[in-house]
């Protein structure tokens, strides 16, 4: 699964007032709501190299209890370089009110 190569195990997540390990929020992806797309907007690099922050909006188009939505969640993550590549550390989003 390529979010597992892109995170490192010791991932934390956190989603308003919920804090996920990086095997719980794989299992969240994978049992949770139908995504049918998902996009950003608006992204922003802050680069503190070996430690990158990136900000945003995610965008969700999905499906739940045969019921069509659209999220928007702010977003700030935190990667960083260490053996020739990025991963993320910790990810943070919130749910933008309508």
């Amino acid at each position: 699964m390529a979010f597992k190569r892109l995170t490192t195990p010791g991932f934390v997540y956190t989603e308003d007032n919920v804090v996920m390990t990086q095997g719980e929020l794989i299992k969240a992806i994978v049992t949770g709501d139908k995504v049918d797309w998902a996009g950003n907007e608006g992204m922003k690099l802050h680069d503190y190299t070996p430690v990158a922050v990136v900000t945003g909006v995610l965008v969700v188009r999905g499906r739940k209890n045969n019921k069509t939505y659209t999220n928007r969640y702010r977003f700030t993550d935190t990667w960083l370089y260490r053996n020739g590549k990025w991963q993320a550390i910790a990810a943070q989003d919130y749910l933008i009110p309508k």
